[in-house]
């Protein structure tokens, strides 16, 4: 047997990263440390809140430069139906703040958020093509209806979301793991990537997601697997994004993999 690699080291990667300044060499596993805790604490905290991160960047400043956290986030209900927005949002600078003040950091801080949400409704605006969400219509009275369609309409536009994907899937599989409406809720997924793929004017090529993991409580692992269209996971020139994320439940650990290759 092959040795196993990673399926995103030949793709192009969509986003190229960050370059490092640093006084010595030395200083560059404290920075690091330091910016990784950080950053999984914001995490932490915007998804309690229901907002999943999709990127999360921290720069601790320097005399001439603020502190200054980075945050792209899609909230999982709509500003209408979610009646306590704003309170959520004062809540989660408040407790940014503090947690700021907590770590001795100067006062003189910055956030710059950008909401996913408001981005793709802009987007919509601009681009003739949508989304038909017919086949839909017997999903509409769940939970996960509305925030699923609106990230269809996000990854229809823009490139690089495999990981709000996940955070979607991974989000509603903890919530309706002890639940019969599971199958229901990844019936959905598969007929809503099969919608994303299919759709006139899409740039997204093919999406793959696998779960692996006791499903449904059984002795043994299993692997369900969710396919439309085609990867093309070997080859340079087709871009591609890939992300994977452990789901951690009270019946035991799951993987998660998401693969979304565009054309």
């Amino acid at each position: 047997m092959g040795q196993k690699v990673n399926p995103s080291l030949f793709n192009k990667q969509i986003l190229k990263p960050g370059k490092w300044s640093l006084i010595s060499g030395k200083e560059y596993p404290l920075l690091f440390k330091n910016q990784y805790e950080i950053e999984t604490h914001v995490r932490t905290l915007f998804e309690c809140n229901k907002f999943l991160v999709k990127d999360c960047f921290f720069l601790s400043g320097s005399v001439q430069h603020k502190p200054t956290l980075f945050l792209s986030f899609f909230p999982l209900s709509s500003s209408k139906s979610f009646v306590s927005s704003n309170f959520n949002k004062n809540f989660l600078n408040k407790r940014l703040i503090s947690f700021f003040s907590f770590l001795s950091i100067r006062n003189d801080f910055r956030f710059i958020f950008v909401n996913l949400r408001k981005v793709s409704r802009v987007s919509l605006k601009r681009n003739k093509n949508s989304i038909n969400t017919f086949s839909l219509r017997f999903f509409r009275n769940d939970i996960f209806y509305e925030s699923g369609v609106t990230l269809a309409t996000l990854l229809f536009i823009q490139k690089d979301l495999s990981s709000v994907l996940a955070s979607y899937v991974s989000f509603y599989f903890k919530l309706l793991l002890k639940t019969r409406k599971l199958a229901r809720f990844l019936n959905f997924v598969s007929t809503l990537i099969t919608l994303i793929v299919s759709s006139k004017g899409t740039s997204v090529k093919g999406i793959k997601i696998q779960i692996k993991g006791r499903l449904n409580g059984a002795p043994r692992t299993k692997i369900r697997v969710i396919e439309a269209g085609s990867l093309s996971t070997q080859s340079i020139s087709c871009l591609s994004s890939y992300h994977f994320m452990p789901i951690h439940t009270s019946l035991g650990s799951f993987s998660l993999k998401t693969w979304v290759s565009y054309l």
